[in-house]
């Protein structure tokens, strides 16, 4: 059995569970939505053991072989506005989802990846340094709350692009004069500035063994955000197909998006590994990475 966690209308959650269904896969899919109605009871002792019951169905944990999840903060989702948070039905959810994060990362099933490994995204700058010792270049950066720091830091590099150093998602944006000026607000707010580095930006999907990778086309800083961004699935050489596959083990993790840069003379820059992609962006209506992913769960079911 394969058990799929977060939110019904996620993407990636969305497009593994139709393939599941395609593949003839029993799943479960826990809706965070609905947080205050299952009831999960956990023991660990002397192995992990026990059931989780809930309005649709009803399971042991010993009947899951491999798991994928996409936690959001349920307290944030529009289902618990009206929920007072010291009801018991508050109670309830964050028991539950307190519950579901320990099994994730005590149980012996295959997890796509574990709450824990999916940490190293929380700090850039720790991230940064394990990206680092992988092989891989990476811009000279800056964090800092001193405004003059930004602006000297600006005249060293002239292009210079800044964006949050949580796992917060944020737009990077190049640093302009106009931006200069509101520099004190960087006293209230740590924030990381990166030489801007001139090249070719690639998005490269590693799933345990196998590498996914595409090469995007784009004049705006950031391709996430721009409507001219083209994108083409290429395959990299072997050596760069090994170093991601290492990076990716190097954070714990069975499935990664890695942000490359080629830049100019031809060195490889990487950017960040999110532990939790939003790959529907790339299958470009394939759903070879959906695939895949559903594989890889169908296959440890």
């Amino acid at each position: 059995m394969v058990v799929l966690w977060g939110l019904r209308e996620d993407g990636p959650l969305a497009e593994v569970w139709r393939c599941l269904e395609d593949l003839g896969t029993p799943v479960v899919f826990i809706d965070q939505r609905e947080a205050t109605q299952p009831v999960f009871e956990l023991e660990v002792h002397p192995c992990v053991h026990g059931k989780i019951t809930g309005p649709d169905c009803t399971f042991n944990l010993n009947e899951v072989r491999s798991i994928y999840i996409r936690p959001y903060n349920f307290s944030e989702l529009d289902t618990f506005n009206a929920v007072d948070p010291g009801s018991e039905a508050w109670k309830r959810a964050v028991q539950f989802e307190e519950s579901m994060l320990a099994w994730c990362e005590l149980t012996n099933a295959l997890v796509v990846n574990r709450p824990g490994s999916m940490g190293s995204n929380t700090s850039k700058p720790y991230q940064q340094e394990i990206i680092r010792k992988a092989g891989f270049k990476v811009p000279e950066t800056l964090i800092t709350t001193d405004p003059e720091s930004v602006a000297e830091f600006r005249r060293k590099h002239s292009r210079v692009i800044y964006k949050s150093i949580s796992s917060w998602r944020s737009i990077v944006s190049q640093l302009t004069q106009d931006d200069l000026t509101r520099a004190e607000d960087v006293a209230c707010c740590p924030t990381q500035f990166q030489e801007f580095v001139e090249g070719t930006d690639y998005r490269v999907h590693v799933l345990d063994s196998t590498v996914f990778a595409h090469r995007i086309e784009c004049v705006d800083d950031d391709y996430r955000y721009s409507e001219k961004a083209r994108i083409e699935p290429l395959e990299l050489d072997d050596a760069l197909k090994a170093r991601c596959i290492e990076l990716t083990h190097q954070l714990g993790l069975v499935f990664s998006g890695i942000d490359l840069r080629r830049s100019l003379d031809g060195e490889w820059y990487c950017f960040e590994a999110n532990p939790s992609p939003g790959f529907t962006y790339f299958d470009q209506g394939t759903g070879s990475i959906s695939y895949a992913l559903a594989r890889l769960l169908s296959r440890h079911s």
